[in-house]
C-alpha cells in the first residue's frame, strides 16, 4: 500500500496527463526568463546599426529637404501671382468706376486721415490692407502696417507689393518738370509739390506692357508702397522672393515673373514698361 501512494505520489507530482515528465514550477519560470533575456538580447541594436540607420536618415533628409523647400517656393510663387492677379482685377475695376488710376497717397492736409492707393482699392479687391490672404506675399517676411496721417510726422507703409505711381520720372528730381509718367504720384493739398493731373485709361498707350503693382523691394520695415525704376534701390537689400523673378502685374490683369535685372534694367525696352506713354525718357532716369 506504501509503495502504492508513493506511486500514485510520484504520478500526481512528476507526470503530465500526456505522459511526459513535468518541471516543477520554479524551474519552469527561471528557463522562460532565461529564454525571453536570450531573445532580448538577440534583438537588440549594435552601435554600428544604429549609426548605419543614422547615416541612411540623414541621407535621405538630404535628398528631400531640397525638393519640399523647392515646392514650398513654387507654392508662394503661384500664391503671390494669384494675389497681384486679384489687386490687378481690383484696380481694372476702380479704373472702371472712377475713370482714372488712384494717386499713390492723397494728403488732405493738417492731422487729417489720407487715401493710401491700396487703401483706394480695398473695396475692388474685397480685402483690407493687413488681410495676409491678398496683400501679403508669403515669401515676404513683413507684416503689413499703415499710416495714413501725414502731418504727424509722415505718412508711411510696410507692404508686400509696390504700385508704379512714378514711372522713370520723380517730381522732387527736376522741379517744374513732372512728366507724370506712372500711374499716380502723391497729391497733396499742402504747398509741397505740385498737384498732379489724375491719369485716366485711355493715358495709358500699352496696358498690356504698362506694369501696374509688383513685389516690393527692401529688406527693412521702410516706406514701400513705390516700385518704380528710378529708386536707386541697391542689389544686396535683399534677394528676390522668388527665384523665378520679382511678380509683376500689367494694366490689362495679367502677371509676369521678371528676372530682378531685366525687371530694373537701364534698357529702352525695360523703361517703357514703367511709363504710361511707352516712351523710354531716357532724361528722365537719374
Amino acid at each position: 500500500m506504501r509503495f502504492r501512494r508513493s506511486n500514485e505520489s510520484v504520478e500526481r507530482t512528476g507526470m503530465g496527463r500526456s505522459g511526459h515528465f513535468r518541471v516543477p514550477t520554479p524551474l519552469t519560470a527561471h528557463l522562460q526568463n532565461r529564454m525571453k533575456a536570450k531573445c532580448n538580447a538577440q534583438r537588440a541594436f549594435t552601435l554600428i546599426e544604429l549609426l548605419v540607420v543614422i547615416a541612411i536618415i540623414a541621407i535621405l533628409a538630404a535628398i528631400l529637404l531640397p525638393a519640399l523647400s523647392a515646392s514650398k517656393a513654387k507654392a508662394s510663387l503661384s500664391k503671390c501671382k494669384s494675389n497681384l492677379r486679384q489687386i490687378g482685377l481690383g484696380l481694372q475695376i476702380y479704373v472702371t468706376d472712377n475713370g482714372n488710376y488712384p494717386y499713390q497717397f492723397v494728403d488732405p492736409g493738417g492731422l487729417l486721415h489720407g487715401l493710401w492707393w491700396f487703401q483706394a482699392l480695398e473695396p475692388a479687391v474685397g480685402a483690407f490692407w493687413t488681410n495676409n490672404s491678398v496683400w501679403h506675399c508669403p515669401a515676404s517676411k513683413f507684416m503689413e502696417t499703415v499710416d495714413d496721417i501725414m502731418g504727424d510726422g509722415g505718412a508711411n507703409a510696410v507692404c508686400s507689393y509696390g504700385y508704379n505711381s512714378y514711372g522713370t520720372d520723380e517730381f522732387s528730381s527736376r522741379p517744374g518738370q513732372d512728366l507724370n509718367l506712372g500711374l499716380g504720384r502723391l497729391f497733396t493739398f499742402r504747398n509741397l509739390a505740385p498737384r498732379p493731373a489724375p491719369i485716366r485709361d485711355t493715358s495709358i498707350r500699352a496696358p498690356s506692357d504698362m506694369i501696374a503693382c509688383a513685389d516690393w523691394i527692401a529688406s527693412v520695415p521702410v516706406l514701400g508702397v513705390s516700385t518704380n525704376l528710378i529708386r536707386p534701390y541697391p542689389s544686396d537689400w535683399r534677394a528676390p522672393w522668388h527665384e523665378a523673378g520679382e511678380n509683376v502685374v500689367f494694366c490689362d490683369g495679367h502677371v509676369e515673373s521678371v528676372k530682378r535685372d531685366r525687371l530694373y534694367s537701364a534698357t529702352e525696352s525695360a523703361r517703357r514698361r514703367w511709363n504710361n506713354d511707352h516712351e523710354p525718357h531716357p532724361a528722365a532716369l537719374r
